[in-house]
């Protein structure tokens, strides 16, 4: 079992490893307060649910709650792993 990251990796490129069907929903709540939560799409897979190559009409659910970028990074970290 693979459990180290490779280095270097943003965000960003994390949730993207993941594949489509994963996004990363973020926002400032307060001036330099930033929290970050991992989504998930669920769809029947049909091509008209696809409006462009990353929205799609589908259910969606949120993996985390509002965490802090470290916090958040140190869970996206395990979450990736577990799913090797």
């Amino acid at each position: 079992m693979n459990t180290h990251l490779p280095d270097g990796l943003t965000i960003l490129n994390k949730v993207e490893s993941l594949g489509k069907d994963y996004f990363l929903f973020h926002g400032e709540i307060a001036p330099g307060v930033k929290r970050y939560m991992l989504g998930h799409k669920w769809h029947d897979g049909k091509l008209e649910e696809y409006i462009s190559p990353s929205y799609c009409v589908c259910k969606q659910e949120f993996m985390s709650h509002p965490m802090p970028e470290v916090e958040f990074e140190k869970w996206l970290d395990q979450y990736i792993i577990n799913k090797i």
